[in-house]
């Protein structure tokens, strides 16, 4: 739970993605300045194979702050978007003189982070009862 002072946030995390960060930088820069329904109305346009799990990874923020947050697509901003690198696996190509060299297929995760100027909340918070108070009126 948030204060009203502050600001409400929505996260989404998508991981162990088989395409290196460096790629996903890339469009990330180009999308950090755009509110999320223009990311989500460019990417689509995008040649980028990377552009298909930034899609996904923003369009899983939309709909944690739809189901969150009363707000519409069009209050909401990015705050942060980090593309981390994850595992990366150690592989090996033949080279010449029968020799082998070493390279590693990287993996990333991505997170966004939306905010919303709105500061309404879906989510009610349950009354707090008391059980001896129950168990009394049952009896």
């Amino acid at each position: 739970m948030l204060n009203d002072d502050k600001k409400m946030e929505v996260q989404a995390y998508i991981k162990h993605i088989k395409i290196s960060p460096k790629k996903l930088r890339f469009l990330v820069t180009d999308i950090k300045s755009k509110t999320p329904q223009e990311a989500l109305e460019l990417l689509p346009l995008s040649s980028k194979r990377g552009a298909n799990f930034l899609y996904k990874a923003i369009q899983s923020a939309v709909s944690n702050a739809k189901t969150r947050i009363t707000s519409d697509i069009a209050d909401l901003r990015f705050k942060e978007i980090l593309v981390e690198s994850g595992a990366a696996l150690k592989r090996y190509r033949a080279a010449s003189k029968g020799r082998a060299n070493t390279y590693k297929r990287r993996s990333s995760h991505i997170k966004v982070v939306l905010v919303s100027d709105n500061k309404r909340k879906v989510t009610t918070v349950k009354p707090v009862v008391d059980v001896k108070k129950v168990n009394n009126q049952k009896k």
